[in-house]
């Protein structure tokens, strides 16, 4: 019986990785890679953790199984809720192995909260709130906590540069506890186990200036002792040994990650873009008007108020007041979603990724752009995009901008953004339901590192053969998971086998096999209460919106 291990680094590259290798500071991940089929492992568009996670598990674009972002608008409103595995209509890749009798296990991943029933066991990742039962079997979560005492399913929050020692602990405590766990499920039966680690990706939002050496002129989290990235990383590569051991040697081992990282120095604000360009318009009502004329046209913003927060203990305060709290505290004085005239706002960017819709007729509850006019608007408004330029420095700010249907096909088309867009490196487009700045272009205050397109893959393993692979793609992964493991490849997954992975030999002598699409177990039923908003929380913490 062929066993795979999948080990998921979130947010690893190559880019901070192989200099380290080279100075021998990371050797077990320097052995490992020498004796590997490894290259850049694309992400999605956009490369963010809640939909290339979705795409990963499912083998299928974001225009099928619908999840963009980490929220998306409610259909009965202009709301943002947290996604979660119950929008997931489609067989995920640990149901598909189930069906076929094989053994899984799952830890930690991203957007696999409620669990799924499975032929193994799934312990979710970090959309799981507190108090939730976040294991299948339910029994295990009692087990699992007894086994791995304080155990979380996400890292601590970003507690503000007056606490980079203590945060940084909390980083390396968090880790060891996720290690811990996997090694207890790992004495469990399985044929397929996978585990994901967010604490490579929470460390490098905030420390990526010590990967560059540049100081921001507004994220001021400069004082700090050694290098925390690193630090993450060695705990990680000294622990892997023994993770190899316990696998054992017939085990095909991968390491992966859903995105890579590069520097953040500037933050691109879409709303107030639209909203100096008369796409989107707010309230005229008193309240809003004040807003508008005071705080908001003074910069009195929640980006402005942010050293404050830090300044004052409220980030780090008992590890509980988070970046949403501080939005809610001062929502009644800043403007935010809540003001916008949606009756005549014929665009609007939500989510943290700088995506911009369409109000249309028929698909948001106060719609004004016609089916006729669509097309000629989002040309329009792509157009006035491509030419924003920095008023700082001249820079063109924006690589691209893609209209959905280049990117995205399904379904849940309908639903997508219109327009994608692919930021010039240290820019980061934003979408947030908040005003945070009055610019349209602002330094970035909240941390110093963002995703990048190219993640990492590493593969070792008898089938495996070593040396460079490229056009690899994370949504690649589920078809070719399955076929690493003799099974046929739904019909319906838009992913393809990576075959460069393998020897010719394994290849001419298995071909690939097409199969049906296999139903996935639809869930019903209401999330626990405060699941929204305890979620926009961890997602704001963690520097997502």
């Amino acid at each position: 019986m062929r066993k795979t291990l999948i080990l998921a680094l979130d947010g690893a590259t190559f880019r901070v990785m192989d200099p380290w290798i080279k100075e021998g500071k990371l050797p077990n991940l320097a052995k490992f890679k020498a004796e590997s089929a490894y290259g850049p492992l694309e992400s999605t568009i956009p490369p963010i953790t809640g939909s290339a996670w979705s795409s990963f598990q499912t083998g299928i674009n974001a225009g099928k199984h619908g999840l963009f972002d980490w929220l998306r608008r409610d259909p009965k409103g202009y709301n943002l809720t947290p996604i979660s595995a119950q929008l997931l209509p489609q067989a995920t890749l640990w149901e598909i192995l189930s069906h076929h009798k094989m053994k899984v296990g799952v830890l930690g991943v991203p957007v696999t909260y409620p669990p799924r029933p499975v032929n193994g066991f799934m312990v979710s990742g970090l959309l799981a709130p507190p108090g939730a039962s976040y294991t299948y079997p339910q029994s295990l979560q009692s087990e699992l906590e007894d086994a791995v005492p304080g155990y979380t399913t996400m890292p601590e929050h970003w507690r503000g540069r007056y606490q980079v020692k203590e945060w940084t602990q909390s980083l390396k405590d968090s880790l060891k506890r996720k290690l811990d766990a996997t090694h207890f499920l790992m004495q469990k039966p399985w044929d397929v186990f996978m585990v994901h680690f967010m604490e490579t990706d929470s460390v490098q939002h905030q420390m990526w200036h010590l990967i560059d050496g540049v100081k921001r002129p507004r994220y001021r989290a400069e004082n700090v002792q050694g290098n925390p990235i690193l630090e993450i990383f060695q705990q990680f590569d000294d622990a892997l040994p023994e993770l190899l051991k316990q696998a054992g040697d017939d085990t095909t081992v991968a390491i992966i990650s859903d995105h890579g990282f590069g520097p953040l120095h500037w933050n691109i604000y879409l709303n107030n873009w639209l909203l100096k360009h008369g796409y989107l318009k707010l309230k005229k009502s008193a309240s809003t008007l004040l807003k508008r004329s005071t705080f908001f046209g003074l910069g009195l913003t929640p980006e402005g108020m942010y050293p404050l927060a830090e300044r004052t203990g409220f980030l780090g305060r008992n590890s509980k007041l988070r970046h949403a709290q501080i939005y809610k505290r001062m929502g009644r004085v800043f403007l935010s979603h809540q003001d916008i005239d949606w009756e005549n706002t014929r665009a609007y960017s939500y989510g943290n990724v700088g995506q911009v819709y369409l109000n249309r007729q028929g698909r948001e509850p106060h719609g004004v752009v016609s089916e006729a006019d669509a097309s000629s608007l989002t040309k329009e408004i792509r157009n006035g995009l491509l030419e924003l330029k920095n008023p700082e420095n001249g820079d063109k700010v924006l690589d691209e901008v893609i209209p959905k249907e280049a990117i995205y096909y399904g379904p849940n088309l309908v639903n997508a953004p219109e327009l994608m867009l692919s930021p010039t490196e240290g820019y980061m487009a934003v979408g947030t339901s908040e005003f945070v700045s009055k610019n349209v272009i602002s330094p970035a205050c909240w941390g110093s590192g963002w995703h990048q397109m190219d993640g990492i893959l590493m593969a070792k393993g008898n089938t495996i053969l070593p040396g460079p692979v490229d056009d690899a793609r994370l949504m690649d992964m589920a078809s070719t998971l399955l076929y690493m493991n003799g099974l046929p490849i739904p019909e319906s997954m838009d992913g393809v086998v990576i075959q460069k992975l393998f020897h010719k030999e394994f290849l001419q002598n298995n071909p690939i096999q097409k199969g049906h699409t296999i139903n996935g177990h639809h869930q019903n039923g209401d999330l626990p209460e405060g699941y929204e908003e305890e979620i926009r929380k961890r997602l704001q913490s963690l520097g997502y919106i």
